[in-house]
């Protein structure tokens, strides 16, 4: 395959193979990533920071020389177009056998049966057989060459001893051989053939004792533990030896004498004759060379990888995926500090929710502030959405409020920027509208007001021109911009916006348009942001909280409550906006309408 991006990585996938028959490097290169490029003449050797080392055609030894040493690469075989890049790395002894100790399992079947299983992965099924195998073949082959070299040592041993012991049992049995020329034949008594059975089979275990001994402490020090127990079962045995010895001594003196002699050929008899089958065992160990381990199955190639199991992974990553997502759902309800639904705002607040507006999604109409279309207002488009119907039971529950309020002027504002002010101000002065009321709707956000973009229109002359003096009301207003609704922008954005909104000109404007429409809507700019909505909040006989479900904390809703509250002003209720209905079936009391139209964002 052409390498992808060959001139900034070079790297290939595809069928591109390479073999390598020697790699020799440095020590300074050991464990170090080297590139090798195939070129149209062979190929390029770079060490890891892109110096070339040598350049080689396949096939050939290249030798070439790094820090203090020399190296030397033979590529047997090469298939990939110029430009591919190959990582090569020559491990040093003991990174390769440190990688072999943690990466093989052995485990005995069961104790203690003596079978061991010796387990290794790898991504290359054919080295990886070939890597056990050799492991077991070479554990094997040191084992016989251990058993090996044991049996010849003690065959040195025993090639010393069996002269001595073949004179002893001679000397032995020409002592035994001249009593009974001198005495004559004569058996022992019923206890001295007793005590020479027991002193035979005492002597012997000695003696083997004894010899055991000598083999073990080639091994082990004298503080050894099992050096300290084989002295140990040594001084136990001679103590019963000395105890025998003295009860042979009641005997008569001349069955003494023949029992000792007698003892002395039966002892070196047994022990020369066990000697010397030991010698023709370990003869036959040294050159048959049979050790004491043995390979029962060789590691076989395997026909299939054994993971990664597709199917098992797919399935295991469908599942964690699915736990993930409801865990991260579940915490996301858990710490989210948000307000999630308006018995949350009465239960933790006190306050009363006079309306709860349905979230509304975007939909075919395309509502947009900054769109061509020359009326963005839902009510006006969709006038039977969720979010319209649910401004409709605001607006019944308002008009009982309104005759028992100081005015008719209707202030909504919120903590926060981004909750749905103006779309709630805008729909909320059409739906009054459409009920033959007549409404004034002012933007009294001279910090970021957007009502006009609503209807399509400018800023122009609006409110703060006529706080100013500036113009006429009559020049400002823009009649009929929805049925039984006019409107008064922002006008000019002030500079000093607080301080303008505080004139005395402010309140004098709102009690001449109370007097003159049915109802004033005033949309504020945020509560925590600046402080502009608390020079309007004396003014206003009804005043609205927004709080936008799931984003809007009780902490934001109690501060934005207090500061109005410092300011004159006092919350008649809260709207909670932007609720979810396929989150929360809500009761009744909040209006229960699934979406039927196509939504629009609640800005």
């Amino acid at each position: 395959s052409e390498p992808l991006l060959p001139r900034l990585f070079g790297y290939v996938f595809g069928t591109e193979t390479i073999q390598i028959k020697q790699l020799d490097v440095p020590v300074e290169l050991e464990n170090q990533p080297l590139t090798l490029v195939a070129t149209e003449a062979g190929f390029d050797l770079l060490n890891r920071d892109g110096h070339r080392l040598a350049q080689g055609e396949t096939g050939m030894p290249v030798n070439f020389n790094y820090g203090s040493g020399t190296g030397t690469l033979v590529v047997a075989a090469l298939e990939g177009r110029p430009g591919a890049r190959y990582t090569l790395k020559r491990h040093s002894r003991l990174a390769t056998i440190q990688h072999l100790q943690e990466a093989m399992v052995i485990d005995e079947k069961s104790k203690p049966s003596g079978v061991l299983a010796m387990s290794l992965e790898g991504a290359d099924p054919v080295q990886t057989a070939a890597i056990v195998n050799a492991i077991g073949s070479a554990y094997v082959k040191q084992n016989t060459e251990r058993r090996a070299a044991e049996a010849e040592q003690s065959l040195g041993f025993l090639d010393e001893f069996l002269p001595q012991l073949r004179r002893q049992l001679d000397d032995a049995d020409n002592r035994y051989t001249a009593f009974r020329d001198q005495h004559g034949t004569f058996d022992l008594g019923t206890e001295g053939r007793l005590s020479l059975e027991t002193s035979v089979t005492m002597q012997t275990r000695l003696f083997e004792l004894q010899q055991r001994r000598r083999e073990l402490g080639a091994q082990f020090g004298p503080q050894h533990p099992t050096m300290v127990s084989m002295n140990e079962q040594i001084a136990a045995l001679e103590a019963e030896v000395e105890r025998l010895s003295e009860r042979i001594k009641e005997l008569p003196a001349l069955e003494q004498q023949l029992l000792n002699l007698m003892r002395d050929v039966t002892v070196s008899s047994e022990l020369y004759a066990g000697l010397l089958n030991s010698a023709q065992q370990l003869r036959l160990v040294k050159e048959g060379k049979v050790g004491s381990v043995r390979l029962v199955d060789a590691a076989m190639v395997p026909e299939r990888p054994i993971k990664p199991h597709k199917a098992l992974a797919l399935a295991i990553a469908g599942i964690a995926g699915l736990l993930l997502g409801i865990a991260l759902a579940v915490l996301r309800n858990l710490f989210r500090p948000g307000l999630r639904t308006p018995t949350d705002v009465e239960t933790q607040l006190g306050f009363d929710v006079l309306a709860t507006v349905p979230k509304v999604m975007p939909g075919d109409l395309g509502l947009r502030r900054n769109g061509k279309r020359p009326n963005q207002v839902l009510a006006d488009l969709a006038p039977h959405a969720p979010a319209i119907e649910s401004l409709r039971g605001l607006r019944t529950a308002m008009r009982h409020g309104l005759e028992q309020a100081a005015n008719n002027i209707v202030m909504i504002t919120g903590p926060a920027a981004g909750i749905g002010k103006t779309f709630t101000s805008v729909n909320l002065a059409a739906v009054v509208g459409a009920s033959d009321k007549r409404v004034l709707l002012v933007d009294t956000d001279f910090r970021n007001g957007g009502v006009h973009q609503y209807f399509g229109q400018e800023r122009a002359k609006g409110f703060s021109e006529l706080i100013r003096g500036r113009c006429h009301f009559d020049e400002a207003v823009r009649r009929k911009v929805l049925p039984n609704v006019d409107m008064l922008t922002t006008g000019t954005l002030p500079r000093n916006p607080a301080e303008v909104l505080l004139a005395a000109r402010t309140g004098e404007l709102l009690r001449e348009w109370s007097q003159l429409y049915d109802m004033v809507v005033l949309d504020t700019a945020p509560v925590l942001t600046v402080s502009d909505p608390m020079a309007l909040a004396p003014h206003a006989g009804t005043l609205l909280l927004l709080a936008r479900a799931e984003k809007t904390t009780s902490a934001e809703l109690e501060e934005s409550a207090r500061r109005l509250s410092r300011a004159g002003g006092h919350v008649s209720g809260v709207i909670f906006n932007d609720f979810n209905n396929e989150h929360h079936r809500f009761s009744a009391r909040y209006g229960a309408y699934r979406a039927a139209y196509g939504g629009y964002p609640a800005i």
